[in-house]
């Protein structure tokens, strides 16, 4: 008899698909899915541990081949404990664009160089900013978000021009960072001089809280991602300054 290929099952999970930096990831992955005549799973757990955890239980009863992870906390003991399982029941494990704290069943780790981000971005507003009070907007269930604050952090610490005077939790969402950002500035709009974001979506959201408070010219703004929105912004709003490209689309194809 002929032998026929069998279709290759993938589960692809991302720590939200409100973001159009996953949705490219994802797109990339389709395309070689679609070419290569395999199935392709894609779920969205919306920033929600249990979800995620879910989801990686439906893809082990779907009997899937691979699963493509972006995880929403990548210390969660419950994401780590269900990939496991899977991992057990021969399921080849592939992580996104961050890490997990325990990645002894990880059969693959598609990242950039978060370190590199968070020291480029320093050098930069060292650079551009002879001294700065600085805003941190970060997302710190991320482990790829606390490489870019580390790398960040080992460019300034020894320099006393340069402080950290808040650190500012955003889960990486534009509408969390304009209401966050929004709230400290309108309490003090002078206590920083710099917003430095460790992710686009932050700085999206930053952005649009000094448009809000007509603050133009007086906060310079800093992202990581290289986003469509954010390079567009740096073209159009004085106060984005930079952000540290990475491509979704190398990820995606890299991944699958």
């Amino acid at each position: 008899m002929p032998f026929v290929k069998q279709p290759v099952k993938i589960g692809s999970t991302y720590m939200t698909l409100n973001n159009s930096f996953y949705k490219t990831i994802n797109e990339e992955v389709k395309k070689q899915v679609s070419q290569n005549g395999d199935i392709l799973y894609t779920r969205d757990p919306g920033l929600s541990v249990s979800k995620q955890c879910q989801q990686i239980y439906d893809f082990i009863d779907k009997k899937v081949d691979v699963i493509l992870i972006n995880p929403v906390n990548g210390e969660s003991k419950q994401i780590q404990h269900a990939l496991k399982i899977a991992h057990d029941k021969g399921i080849k494990i592939v992580v996104v664009d961050s890490q997990l704290s325990d990645s002894s069943f990880v059969n693959a780790n598609v990242v950039s160089d978060n370190f590199k981000a968070g020291v480029l971005d320093a050098k930069y507003m060292m650079k551009s900013s002879p001294q700065a009070k600085i805003l941190v907007l970060r997302h710190w269930n991320a482990l790829s978000v606390k490489e870019r604050y580390r790398g960040f952090v080992s460019e300034i610490k020894n320099n006393p021009n340069y402080q950290i005077t808040e650190n500012l939790e955003t889960l990486g969402q534009t509408d969390v960072a304009l209401k966050n950002v929004q709230e400290l500035l309108k309490v003090d709009p002078d206590k920083f001089d710099i917003i430095m974001a460790m992710d686009d979506q932050s700085a999206v959201g930053a952005l649009a809280a000094m448009d809000a408070l007509n603050l133009h010219n007086k906060i310079m703004v800093y992202g990581i991602d290289g986003s469509t929105n954010m390079k567009h912004l740096l073209l159009s709003n004085p106060n984005a300054q930079a952000t540290v490209a990475q491509s979704p689309i190398k990820l995606g194809q890299k991944s699958i």
